[in-house]
């Protein structure tokens, strides 16, 4: 389910009110673009003016989402920890089993091919980005997860879709350091236009052999 919102999608567009609140149902793909936007319009918003801001997130939710607001009741929801609550509230409902979905983001995160592996067309840049959100996933919905910063630099090097020679070259520049960051960096240093000739889409299929496939 939460392998969903860190697919790469080239035309990825989200469905909006009049006022640009965020319509939602509670599904996983985009609980995490819905709690941002809610949490960005909560701290811009002036104390006197955020009863009605409760009220319109409440007015955009559908579905399920809808239903988890109905049961925490107005009386919370128009509470100090009211909107709290309510995202909290519906990460249950969008991450039923999170520590299931963290062991399987963690085996997908591992793969050179898959759903994490930097995609044809997709920038460097934004293939660096879904591997950090990987990751705070993976902390989020299991906290004792541990995987050295070396580890994560070596899963973000072997699933950047260049080759062997480039690989090396892009430890080369980092002094053989093994660090996300540092091998971050050279990569976009060293390869930052390369979506810019590549055409089609690379083949994602192959969570299907692992049982990972993401069914939301």
């Amino acid at each position: 389910m939460a392998l969903s919102s860190l697919r790469h999608d080239h035309d990825a567009k989200f469905q909006e009110n009049k006022s640009g609140y965020l319509l939602y149902d509670g599904a996983s793909h985009n609980f995490h673009e819905w709690e941002f936007r809610v949490n960005m319009r909560l701290a811009t918003t002036k104390p006197d003016d955020k009863l009605k801001v409760v009220g319109q997130i409440v007015d955009c939710l559908r579905g399920d989402a809808h239903q988890t607001a109905m049961d925490i009741g107005m009386t919370k929801l128009r509470g100090d920890e009211g909107i709290k609550t309510l995202v909290e509230g519906i990460r249950k409902l969008a991450f039923p089993m999170s520590r299931h979905e963290a062991k399987t983001l963690l085996k997908v995160g591992q793969n050179t091919k898959g759903v994490m592996s930097r995609q044809k067309r997709e920038s460097m840049l934004a293939y660096i980005s879904r591997r950090r959100r990987w990751w705070s996933r993976v902390k989020l919905m299991d906290p004792k997860v541990a995987v050295s910063e070396d580890m994560l630099g070596d899963w973000l090097l072997d699933s950047a879709g260049i080759t062997y020679d480039q690989q090396r070259m892009v430890m080369t520049s980092t002094a053989n350091s093994h660090e996300f960051q540092q091998i971050a960096t050279a990569l976009v240093e060293q390869h930052g236009n390369i979506h810019t000739h590549e055409g089609g889409n690379r083949d994602t299929d192959h969570l299907q052999s692992l049982n990972l496939t993401d069914t939301s």
